[in-house]
């Protein structure tokens, strides 16, 4: 099991720090959105798995990269999520507050699951950079719903009997 040489994994760590710079640029376009600690904690993940990423390609090889890659599982976890969420903004009435970071995911997937026909030297780049997008997807939905939890948890989600 070789590891990586010296010049693909300083080509990985920099697709690191443009995915670090993506995902900051992301959350300055949500801005204000952030209003609850645990929220907060959540949109960090993405910086916690870039710099694990980062500081540990050195000690990778194309096995491990291999079976990294292996499962797609992830985005047919956020295609179920997301009518869900959908439906929630609509009984919640507040879609302006929850649309943006599910568009936002639904973007992230929609674009980790494109396959470029790239050469062989940039397919392992390419793959980091699928994984990454779907890091920030994942997180998206995951603070979706925690925000939507947190804003609706003493108000009755459930339709009203009395329609006539």
């Amino acid at each position: 099991m070789g590891t990586l040489d010296d010049e693909h994994a300083q080509q990985i760590q920099m697709t690191y720090l443009v995915l670090t710079a993506i995902w900051t640029v992301m959350l300055v376009i949500l801005g204000s959105r952030t209003s609850h600690p645990y929220g907060l904690i959540i949109l960090l993940f993405p910086y916690l798995v870039f710099a694990l990423a980062y500081f540990n390609i050195h000690g990778s090889s194309p096995e491990v990269e291999e079976r990294y890659f292996a499962g797609q599982v992830f985005t047919v976890a956020i295609f179920i999520t997301l009518p869900l969420l959908v439906r929630a903004t609509d009984i919640n009435h507040g879609r302006e507050k929850y649309m943006l970071p599910m568009i936002m995911a639904l973007l992230f997937t929609i674009l980790s699951i494109i396959d470029f026909w790239v050469p062989a030297w940039w397919l392992s780049i390419q793959q980091h950079v699928q994984k990454g997008l779907q890091t920030m997807g994942l997180t998206l939905v995951v603070y979706s719903l925690y925000t939507f939890y947190v804003e609706t948890r003493n108000v009755n989600l459930r339709p009203s009997t009395n329609a006539r």
